[in-house]
């Protein structure tokens, strides 16, 4: 008589490699990736590393959240829930394939809450008005200034993520719109102002004269710069490589090495938020804000503009009731 299989499990056997390697070449609808699966592999193994002694069935609930929160370290919100979601799902795996003989998993949804509470930063960059101008004033009538120019007129103009502006091309770029796939991959167009139609028309002028040839649809408007040939490591990076993308480290360097000479830390997601601030100054409702940001929820935008500490402290030392 063949002996009935969960018994057979619950002599025991080790969290990794055995049950664990086994969880991960089976459970292909929650794995479907190599990148999941190596870091599913990656908590399971540290998983057992901390408890070297135990089987995979003399796991215990306090065993899991000591793993989670007894650390010298503590882990960062976002990767304590990642994790915690690795163990939910490795034991109710193990529990439904008879490797343990209950979920002691399961009461982690409870002792570590999906949702982090996100405390306001007040240490996120805007620009005002006069720093924006001095940004661009600070851009030389050359092709690498122009460049720049047109980078960060994009970006405040328009509120594009860093990706969503390096992905930009001419081909979708019309006269009062541009088009392309922003976050999710999800479709999206913006409006074009006249402000940065002028300098778009400016620099594609610039742009076809360095290409030699009229601009393609799937030319890049954003291009990387480099050092002249043959020059060192020390000559200025002032060479526009027309028709070739620029990088997202590359557009991310431009913004702040501008940010440098006006004395303020910043990156491309800043010139996104002074975007929002400056609709918000400008006196437009929240809900097109929303909109015009293609935020997925008005909360979102909230949580965007209630990072401009000042006009919050004045409105709360104000407000009267009934006033």
């Amino acid at each position: 008589m063949n002996p009935n299989p969960v018994t057979v499990h619950l002599k025991g056997h080790s969290l990794w490699p055995t049950v664990a390697r086994a969880y991960l070449a089976g459970n292909t609808t929650v794995l479907r990736s190599e990148g999941s699966r190596q870091s599913y592999e990656s908590v399971l193994v540290t998983l057992q590393r901390r408890f070297p002694d135990l089987r995979v069935n003399q796991f215990t609930q306090e065993h899991l959240e000591s793993f989670l929160k007894d650390r010298p370290k503590p882990l960062a919100p976002k990767t304590m829930l990642a994790y915690r979601s690795v163990l939910v799902s490795f034991f109710a795996w193990a529990k439904d394939h008879g490797y343990v003989p209950e979920d002691v998993a399961f009461g982690l949804k409870k002792s570590v809450p999906m949702k982090a509470v996100k405390p306001i930063r007040d240490d996120l960059t805007w620009l005002d008005e006069a720093e924006v101008t001095q940004l661009l004033a600070l851009c030389p009538d050359t092709d690498k200034g122009w460049r720049d120019r047109v980078a960060m007129t994009l970006l405040l103009n328009t509120g594009l993520r860093c990706h969503e502006a390096v992905g930009a091309t001419w081909g979708r770029l019309s006269r009062n719109r541009l088009q392309g796939l922003g976050k999710g991959e999800k479709p999206f167009h913006v409006g074009i102002n006249p402000d940065l139609a002028t300098v778009l028309a400016e620099w594609r002028a610039r742009y076809q004269a360095g290409l030699g040839r009229p601009v393609g649809l799937a030319d890049p408007i954003l291009v990387p710069a480099a050092r002249p040939e043959g020059f060192g490591p020390k000559a200025p990076v002032e060479t526009v490589r027309f028709g070739v993308r620029l990088s997202r480290p590359g557009l991310a360097m431009v913004v702040r090495d501008y940010g440098r000479l006006i004395g303020v830390r910043l990156a491309p997601h800043d010139l996104r938020r002074t975007f929002a601030q400056n609709l918000l100054v400008q006196g437009y409702p929240l809900d097109v804000i929303s909109q015009m940001m293609r935020h997925d929820s008005v909360a979102t935008t909230q949580m965007y503009l209630k990072q401009i500490p000042a006009r919050l402290d004045d409105a709360w030392a104000s407000f009267k009731y009934g006033a």
